[in-house]
């Protein structure tokens, strides 16, 4: 089979108001605007691989003076790979400004990289597992966190109409900020009931 690629070019704008109270001394806004722009590939490199990868620029301006301005390299990776008609494998990237709650920064430089599988054990029984690294850098702030999230499910289909998951989730944050580091187990299940 003959690769395909396609070249894109991305841009976006948004605009983010804030309704609630500062989380900052003094009720300063939250309030910002920004952009990010991006070059990219698209390709379809076999029948079993096939994804995006795109890299470029963010800025992000935030209203008031007490909150510094994010700005720097984005980038975001999707990858698909298919080793058999049962198994899917995924391999995602990303880096983008997040909302802070830490009322030295406005924003979060967030880092992420990631790996899924989900596997059809039967018609009826999907198993699915999935694994990622993070990292936040507190713009305007010395605080930095570095974790890892796991998490393995499995969707049940009890009929055509009912579907049952079950999920269990853990996070691992390590902060050089005090009190920041902390650890989670989750535990979920879900009806989805379609007509």
């Amino acid at each position: 089979m003959r690769s395909r690629y396609s070249a894109f070019v991305r841009g976006t704008y948004n605009k983010r108001d804030f309704d609630n109270p500062s989380i900052a001394a003094g009720n300063p806004t939250q309030n910002s605007s920004g952009y990010n722009v991006a070059l990219g590939i698209a390709s379809e490199i076999t029948n079993l691989i096939s994804g995006e990868a795109y890299i470029g620029y963010l800025d992000q301006d935030y209203d008031s003076p007490s909150f510094e301005d994010v700005d720097g390299v984005s980038f975001g990776v999707n990858l698909e790979w298919a080793p058999s008609k049962l198994t899917t494998v995924r391999l995602t990237g990303s880096r983008e400004v997040v909302d802070s709650t830490n009322p030295i920064a406005g924003g979060i430089f967030y880092s992420l990289a990631g790996i899924g599988v989900e596997h059809e054990l039967t018609q009826d029984v999907e198993l699915k597992g999935d694994f990622s690294y993070y990292n936040g850098d507190y713009v305007g702030s010395t605080r930095e966190d570095n974790g890892y999230r796991f998490s393995l499910g499995a969707d049940y289909r009890l009929s055509r109409q009912v579907h049952l998951d079950v999920l269990y989730s853990y996070d691992d944050r390590d902060s050089n900020a005090a009190g920041q580091d902390y650890t989670r187990n989750l535990i979920t299940v879900g009806v989805t009931l379609q007509h």
